[in-house]
């Protein structure tokens, strides 16, 4: 029997392919036409839901600011350009450095109280859905406004060069340009503000990409790829990034190599 917790909260059904909702992540849905109509019922409980994340997030927010970070005396000198206390000539005090989280904590919470995003006039942005979670990065956040891909609708096949590899990508011929942008920076996984698109030996801006590419057009893609952050938390990788004014990529990479936010932190500050 079908767990209950997947039944479409609208009309009660179960299909092979069910969507989220993608902000509180805590309902299904057989069909973007099913959720539009339950908006009105779901909507306070994933008012709720969020109000409930943020409270734990403020509240690990706060837990990691009291942490003390224990560092050798080097440390210490380079971040907080204090000398070791020298007790007598063979011995000197174990000198104990706190991190303060406050920059990050402060801009991570005005960010989320400048998304209202549950205004009735922001439905769509609200509600939409992605059955395969798909996103993109664009200066450092995260988007999830993909475009979903038809095979139903007229669509043409592009060929991508990217890294030495070639991938075949369909497109579908409603798309525009930034739609265009958005699908791959999504399916090659570069931040979309680092795309550059060559085609014919010239560089495409944002507004001429859908008018200057068709069926069978090979493109040559230059940027860089994104980090990988499977596995890591992303709340860390957000306190990396606004408590030290690091890109992604370079917050991600320390935090795998490291495997903690201290020792992430007082490493990424040491290489500043």
């Amino acid at each position: 029997m079908a767990d209950s917790c997947c039944l479409c909260r609208n009309c009660q059904q179960i299909f092979d392919k069910m969507k989220r909702c993608v902000r509180c992540k805590s309902v299904y849905y057989c069909s973007r036409e099913c959720q539009l109509k339950d908006w009105i019922n779901h909507k306070d409980n994933c008012i709720e839901y969020m109000n409930s994340v943020e409270q734990i997030k403020d509240e690990d927010m706060n837990s990691r600011t009291n942490e003390s970070a224990l560092v050798d005396s080097k440390v210490c000198n380079k971040l907080n350009e204090n000398s070791v206390h020298i007790t007598d000539k063979t011995q000197a005090t174990r000198h104990t450095s706190r991190i303060n989280f406050e920059k990050a904590a402060k801009e991570l919470k005005l960010k989320t109280q400048s998304k209202n995003i549950f205004e009735e006039e922001k439905i769509d942005e609200a509600v939409s859905l992605n059955s395969s979670d798909k996103f993109y990065y664009h200066n450092n956040e995260t988007y999830y406004d993909v475009p979903t891909f038809h095979s139903d609708h007229p669509f043409f096949q592009i060929t991508v060069k990217f890294f030495k590899q070639r991938h075949k990508i369909d497109i579908n011929d409603s798309w525009t340009s930034d739609e265009i942008l958005k699908y791959l920076s999504c399916q090659l996984e570069i931040p979309l503000e680092k795309i550059k698109i060559i085609h014919k030996g010239k560089l495409l801006t944002r507004e001429i990409i859908r008018e200057n590419i068709g069926p069978k057009s090979v493109l040559q893609l230059i940027g860089e790829k994104a980090a990988n952050e499977q596995g890591l938390d992303k709340r860390d990788i957000d306190v990396m990034m606004k408590q030290l004014g690091v890109e992604r990529n370079a917050a991600v990479n320390t935090l795998r190599q490291k495997g903690d936010l201290i020792d992430a932190i007082i490493e990424a500050a040491n290489k500043n």
